[in-house]
This record gives C-alpha cells, sequence and structure tokens, in this order.
C-alpha cells in the first residue's frame, strides 16, 4: 500500500481558525498556544497529527504558534524556515515571526503574550511540554 500525502485546503485553515477564535471567546481566552507536537512530545510529527499545521498551513518540523482572540494568528520560525512559511503561509491570516539566532520561538511568544497583556491563555495539555506550561503558569491564568 503507497503512503498517501496529507494535507488541507488554505481555505479550512481560515475556517479552522475562525472556529478556535470563536471557542476562545466563549471561554474568554485572550490567546491560544498551538504546538508543533504530538502527545508524546516527538518533533517529527506527520501532518495529519500536527495542530499547528491545521492553524497555519506550514509544513517544517518546527515551529510554535499563537492564536490571538482578534487579529492574526502568529507563527514562530527560526532561521531555517524563514523562507518556507512566507511561502505556505496566508499573509492576511498568520504573521511569521522570524525569530533571531540567540532567542527561542518559545521566548518570543511569551513575550508577545506579555505585549499584548492576554490574562487568560489556552493550551493543549496534552501537547504543551511541562516546563512552557509553568512559564506560562506563572504569568497567566
Amino acid at each position: 500500500m503507497s503512503e498517501q500525502k496529507f494535507s488541507i485546503s488554505k481555505e479550512s485553515v481560515i475556517e479552522n481558525i475562525k472556529i478556535l477564535q470563536s471557542f476562545m471567546k466563549k471561554q474568554k481566552l485572550d490567546a491560544f498556544y498551538v504546538s508543533s507536537f504530538d502527545p508524546y512530545l516527538n518533533e517529527y510529527v506527520p501532518l495529519v497529527n500536527c495542530h499547528r499545521y491545521y492553524f497555519s498551513h506550514f509544513t517544517g518540523s518546527t515551529a510554535e504558534l499563537m492564536v490571538p482572540a482578534k487579529g492574526k494568528v502568529k507563527l514562530y520560525v527560526d532561521g531555517r524556515y524563514h523562507e518556507q512559511a512566507d511561502l505556505e503561509v496566508d499573509h492576511k491570516f498568520v504573521e511569521v515571526v522570524k525569530v533571531s539566532t540567540g532567542q527561542s520561538n518559545l521566548e518570543c511568544l511569551q513575550n508577545d503574550l506579555l505585549k499584548m497583556k492576554a490574562k487568560m491563555v489556552g493550551v493543549e495539555g496534552d501537547r504543551t511540554a511541562l516546563s512552557f506550561l509553568r512559564k506560562l503558569e506563572k504569568q497567566f491564568k
């Protein structure tokens, strides 16, 4: 049996963003963190199991994603993925945050949450590293 390539349309990504932002509004969340990991915190995850792909259309192995309650999704990528991210996302709905050398994607995401004065942040509990979850819990609900 041949392996089928998984793909979703950019229109589906836009619809997924709207659905998540609607959920966030009901839950009174200012932002939602979506990792690239699977429940075992593996970095290399098939696209069908990479929730970040469903909200960005980005296929690289490493990136972080923050969905604000309103406005563009932010996709945090390091230097290996700057060009690829620019080519794959719909820039009307996703902002590519090009993380500088020496900074981590998670650091930049956390700094942006602070800048936007987020109070309530949602996470995927089974796909968020405990160390990052602890950092978020110190600053946000």
